[in-house]
C-alpha cells in the first residue's frame, strides 16, 4: 500500500517511480487509495496493473510519502492492526519520517531482503457515549483533544482516572496524548516531551483557569473517563488527532485507554531517530555556543591549543601609557571648560581634578606589592 501527500507533483512521481520499481525488480502487487489512481490516470500513466485498495485488503506494509500528517491519514484507515510503515520524508515536519527519498530503492530493498528495525508507537482507543450507549469508537495515534470550541464560556469537565475523580477541569480544553503525541498539540500547551518507550499517557491542560493545575504523566495502564456536566455552560467539542470532529454535549462521556494495536514504524535505530528527529524539528543546539572564560583561540578537551588556557591577569604596571595619556588629556580638556568660564571656582578644586590619570590610578587600586602583583580573575 503506497500513500503519499495528494497533489503535488514531484511526490506523485515518487510514488510512480515506487510502483514501477516494486512491480518491476520485485514482482510485488502495488495497492492505491482511488483518489490516487484517479491523479495518476490525469498525468497520463497507465494504472492497469495498479490495485484499488479497499478496507477488507491486506498488506504486507504500507509506504508514505509526505509529512507527519502523512502518517497519521494512513494510521487513521486502520481501526486494528496497522501494516509496518516505511516512511520517507516529503513534507514539513519529520518527527516520524527518518527516511530520505533520495534512498527509497535501497532503504525498501534492505527491508525486502533482509528486514529492519521497527519502533513501536502506542495509541489510544476511545470510545463516545451519548445518553448511555456506544456513539462511536475511534483509535488515535497522537492525542484526543476536549475544547471549548468557539464557546465563550470556560470548558467545565470532570475528569476520572481509574474510577476516582481526578480533577474538574476549568480551561480552554484538555489533552490526553501518546508519547507520539507529545510533540505535538501536548507540546504546545506545556507537555513535556517522552520518548516513544515510554509507556505512558500525558494529561495536559489547555489553558486551565488554576495556575496549579499543571501537566500530568500516568501510566499506560490508566483508564480516562471525561464527563461534561449538567452545570456545564455550555457544549463542548471534542476531536481525535485533529479529524473526524464532533460535539460534546452536557451527559456525554469519552472512555480512553491504551490501545492493543500500536504502529509499527520502520526506523534505523530507535533513539537516533528520535533524538535527531527533536533536535531538527525543534531546532535545537542552533544558537552561538556561550564564550568561554578562556583566552581567544584557546580550545579545551586535550586539542592542540594556539595559546595555553589560563585565568586571565591584570597587572597594573601594564597599564598602556597611551591610554592613561588619553584619560589625562580628556579629564583635563573637560575640566577646562567647565571652570574656565567661572571666576569663583576653587583653584584648588581645579587643580585636584586635573590630577594626571597615572595619579588617579595609583590611588584607586592599592594593593600590597610585596604580597601580589596581579588581580586575577
Amino acid at each position: 500500500l503506497i500513500v503519499k501527500k495528494p497533489f503535488v507533483e514531484h511526490i506523485s512521481q515518487s510514488a510512480w517511480d515506487i510502483i514501477v520499481w516494486l512491480q518491476t525488480t520485485h514482482d510485488m502487487e502495488c495497492f492505491v487509495q482511488f483518489e490516487t489512481k484517479q491523479e495518476f490516470e490525469s498525468n497520463g500513466m497507465d494504472t492497469t496493473n495498479l490495485k484499488e485498495w479497499l478496507d477488507s485488503e491486506s498488506v504486507d506494509f504500507a509506504i508514505s510519502l509526505g509529512g507527519d500528517g502523512t502518517i497519521l491519514y494512513m494510521v487513521n484507515m486502520f481501526s486494528h492492526t496497522v501494516p509496518p510503515i516505511i516512511p520517507f520524508a516529503m513534507g514539513s515536519l519529520g518527527f516520524l519520517t527518518p527516511f530520505d527519498i533520495m534512498n527509497q530503492r535501497k532503504v525498501l530493498n534492505n527491508f525486502i531482503l533482509v528486514g529492519g528495525s521497527l519502533t513501536l508507537r502506542t495509541r489510544l482507543s476511545c470510545k463516545v457515549i451519548k445518553e448511555g450507549k456506544v456513539h462511536c469508537q475511534k483509535v488515535v495515534m497522537n492525542e484526543v483533544v476536549v475544547d471549548r470550541g468557539t464557546s465563550s464560556s470556560l470548558l467545565n469537565v470532570d475528569t476520572f482516572v481509574d474510577g476516582q475523580h481526578l480533577t474538574c477541569v476549568l480551561g480552554d480544553g484538555i489533552i490526553l496524548a501518546t508519547p507520539t503525541g507529545s510533540t505535538a498539540y501536548s507540546l504546545s500547551a506545556g507537555g513535556s516531551i517522552c520518548h516513544p518507550q515510554v509507556p505512558c499517557m500525558i494529561f495536559c491542560p489547555i489553558c486551565p483557569h488554576s495556575l496549579s493545575f499543571r501537566p500530568v504523566i500516568f501510566p499506560d495502564s490508566a483508564h480516562f473517563k471525561i464527563v461534561l456536566g449538567q452545570a456545564a455552560r455550555d457544549n463542548a467539542w471534542v476531536s481525535f488527532d485533529g479529524r473526524d470532529r464532533m460535539m460534546f454535549e452536557r451527559g456525554d462521556e469519552i472512555l480512553v485507554k491504551h490501545s492493543r494495536y500500536p504502529v509499527a514504524v520502520l526506523c534505523r535505530n530507535e533513539t537516533e531517530d528520535w533524538i535527531t528527529s527533536v533536535t531538527t524539528c525543534l531546532r535545537w543546539n542552533l544558537r552561538d555556543n556561550q564564550k568561554s572564560w578562556t583566552r581567544a583561540g584557546a580550545t579545551t578537551g586535550g586539542v592542540t591549543r594556539k595559546e595555553e588556557s589560563r585565568p586571565l591577569e591584570l597587572k597594573i604596571e601594564d597599564v598602556d601609557a597611551q591610554k592613561a595619556q588619553d584619560l589625562e588629556r580628556t579629564t583635563s580638556t573637560e575640566a577646562t571648560d567647565l571652570f574656565k568660564t567661572s571666576s569663583d571656582a576653587s583653584e584648588h578644586l581645579y587643580r585636584s581634578f586635573c590630577k594626571p590619570a597615572s595619579t588617579i590610578l595609583s590611588r584607586s587600586f592599592r594593593y600590597d606589592e610585596a604580597a601580589a602583583t596581579t588581580m586575577n580573575f
